[in-house]
Protein backbone atom coordinates (compact mmCIF):
# COMPACT_ATOMS: atom_id res chain seq x y z
CA UNK A 1 0.00 0.00 0.00
CA UNK A 2 2.95 2.20 0.82
CA UNK A 3 4.54 2.01 -2.59
CA UNK A 4 1.29 2.15 -4.44
CA UNK A 5 0.67 5.82 -2.49
CA UNK A 6 4.35 6.86 -3.67
CA UNK A 7 3.76 5.34 -7.30
CA UNK A 8 0.53 7.28 -7.21
CA UNK A 9 2.18 10.88 -5.78
CA UNK A 10 5.24 10.12 -8.36
CA UNK A 11 2.37 10.19 -11.45
CA UNK A 12 0.80 12.82 -9.99
CA UNK A 13 3.43 15.13 -10.21
CA UNK A 14 4.70 14.27 -13.61
CA UNK A 15 1.93 14.03 -15.41
CA UNK A 16 2.01 17.98 -16.52
CA UNK A 17 5.35 17.41 -17.66
CA UNK A 18 3.93 14.12 -20.28
CA UNK A 19 0.90 16.61 -21.40
CA UNK A 20 2.99 18.86 -22.02
CA UNK A 21 6.71 20.05 -22.04
CA UNK A 22 6.75 23.51 -21.26
CA UNK A 23 10.07 24.00 -19.67
CA UNK A 24 11.60 22.93 -22.87
CA UNK A 25 12.12 25.72 -25.50
CA UNK A 26 11.24 22.93 -28.31
CA UNK A 27 11.70 19.59 -28.79
CA UNK A 28 14.87 17.50 -27.18
CA UNK A 29 15.87 16.92 -31.06
CA UNK A 30 15.87 20.04 -32.66
CA UNK A 31 16.31 18.10 -36.43
CA UNK A 32 16.38 15.37 -39.15
CA UNK A 33 12.19 15.01 -38.84
CA UNK A 34 10.24 14.95 -41.73
CA UNK A 35 9.68 18.58 -43.26
CA UNK A 36 13.61 19.56 -41.82
CA UNK A 37 17.04 20.39 -42.15
CA UNK A 38 19.49 17.38 -41.75
CA UNK A 39 21.49 17.33 -38.26
CA UNK A 40 24.58 19.18 -38.44
CA UNK A 41 27.09 19.63 -35.93
CA UNK A 42 25.65 22.34 -34.21
CA UNK A 43 22.46 20.33 -33.93
CA UNK A 44 24.77 17.89 -31.70
CA UNK A 45 25.59 20.56 -29.39
CA UNK A 46 22.38 21.92 -28.94
CA UNK A 47 20.89 18.81 -28.34
CA UNK A 48 23.45 18.10 -26.13
CA UNK A 49 22.40 20.77 -24.50
CA UNK A 50 19.10 20.57 -24.20
CA UNK A 51 19.33 16.57 -22.42
CA UNK A 52 21.54 18.49 -19.74
CA UNK A 53 19.10 20.94 -19.44
CA UNK A 54 16.22 18.50 -19.18
CA UNK A 55 18.21 16.12 -16.68
CA UNK A 56 18.93 19.64 -14.50
CA UNK A 57 15.88 20.60 -14.28
CA UNK A 58 14.30 17.11 -13.60
CA UNK A 59 16.66 16.69 -10.76
CA UNK A 60 15.13 20.07 -9.63
CA UNK A 61 11.55 18.91 -9.66
CA UNK A 62 12.58 14.81 -8.53
CA UNK A 63 14.47 16.23 -5.10
CA UNK A 64 11.49 17.96 -3.36
CA UNK A 65 9.82 14.76 -3.96
CA UNK A 66 12.02 12.32 -2.47
CA UNK A 67 12.13 15.10 0.52
CA UNK A 68 8.62 14.38 0.38
CA UNK A 69 8.80 10.85 0.37
CA UNK A 70 11.97 10.92 3.23
CA UNK A 71 9.47 13.02 5.50
CA UNK A 72 5.82 10.50 5.21
CA UNK A 73 8.78 7.76 5.26
CA UNK A 74 9.68 8.86 9.42
CA UNK A 75 6.14 10.23 9.92
CA UNK A 76 5.29 6.34 9.36
CA UNK A 77 8.04 5.31 11.27
CA UNK A 78 5.94 4.76 14.62
CA UNK A 79 8.66 4.47 16.72
CA UNK A 80 10.53 2.08 14.51
CA UNK A 81 14.67 3.71 14.77
CA UNK A 82 15.49 2.01 11.37
CA UNK A 83 12.34 3.44 9.27
CA UNK A 84 13.22 7.09 10.86
CA UNK A 85 16.68 6.50 9.83
CA UNK A 86 15.90 5.41 6.41
CA UNK A 87 13.61 8.45 5.89
CA UNK A 88 16.56 10.61 6.90
CA UNK A 89 18.86 8.72 4.96
CA UNK A 90 16.09 9.75 1.23
CA UNK A 91 15.91 13.71 2.57
CA UNK A 92 19.98 13.74 3.13
CA UNK A 93 20.52 11.87 -0.26
CA UNK A 94 18.28 13.96 -2.10
CA UNK A 95 19.56 17.13 -0.51
CA UNK A 96 23.15 16.12 -1.51
CA UNK A 97 22.14 15.29 -5.64
CA UNK A 98 20.81 18.61 -5.90
CA UNK A 99 23.74 20.25 -4.18
CA UNK A 100 26.37 17.97 -6.74
CA UNK A 101 23.81 19.22 -9.58
CA UNK A 102 24.33 22.93 -8.75
CA UNK A 103 28.21 22.46 -8.12
CA UNK A 104 28.80 20.41 -11.29
CA UNK A 105 26.79 23.21 -13.00
CA UNK A 106 28.61 25.92 -11.35
CA UNK A 107 32.52 24.12 -12.07
CA UNK A 108 31.95 23.12 -15.57
CA UNK A 109 30.85 27.26 -16.20
CA UNK A 110 34.20 27.72 -14.54
CA UNK A 111 36.03 25.25 -16.25
CA UNK A 112 34.60 26.95 -19.73
CA UNK A 113 35.68 30.53 -18.69
CA UNK A 114 38.95 29.08 -17.89
CA UNK A 115 39.35 27.66 -20.84
CA UNK A 116 38.84 30.98 -22.75
CA UNK A 117 40.29 33.44 -20.75
CA UNK A 118 39.79 35.88 -18.28
CA UNK A 119 37.26 37.87 -20.85
CA UNK A 120 35.12 34.35 -20.68
CA UNK A 121 32.25 33.45 -23.81
CA UNK A 122 30.25 36.24 -25.12
CA UNK A 123 27.20 34.38 -23.64
CA UNK A 124 26.57 31.74 -21.48
CA UNK A 125 28.40 28.72 -21.56
CA UNK A 126 25.36 26.57 -22.04
CA UNK A 127 24.04 28.23 -25.06
CA UNK A 128 25.61 27.57 -28.05
CA UNK A 129 25.64 29.61 -31.10
CA UNK A 130 26.56 28.56 -34.62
Amino acid sequence: MKYLLIFVIIIALFLPFSVSAGFLSGPIVPCGRQGQDPCTLCNIFELARNVIQFLFEFILVIAPVFVLIGGVVILSSAGKPEQAGLGRKIITSAIVGVIIALLAWTILGMVFNALVGGSGFPWPWNEFRC
